[in-house]
């Protein structure tokens, strides 16, 4: 169950996997989730802070996990973009 939550969380659905610049696609995705939810769902700024608090609560600990499997800072952790964004 926690290998699921790290692999989910930690690597944002599953983007942290892809081969090439996967940091980099994290970003992308989540912007255009980001101006998606403002233009077709009127988000606003609460949704955004709301995202922030999760990516980074969550994120922390899933970011450990995957520490634990795959070494120190590794690539396949993509939350910290998701949180920056």
């Amino acid at each position: 169950m926690r290998n699921t939550f790290d692999q989910i969380v930690g690597t944002v659905c599953g983007l942290g996997h892809i081969p090439v610049i996967p940091a980099t696609w994290t970003s992308l995705a989540v912007a255009l989730l980001l101006w998606a939810l403002a233009h077709f769902a009127g988000a606003g700024l609460g949704v955004q802070i709301a995202l922030l608090v999760f990516f980074t609560l969550a994120g922390i600990p899933a970011s450990s996990g995957l520490e634990r499997r795959y070494g120190e800072d590794p690539k396949q952790a993509t939350v910290d973009q998701a949180a920056g964004q």
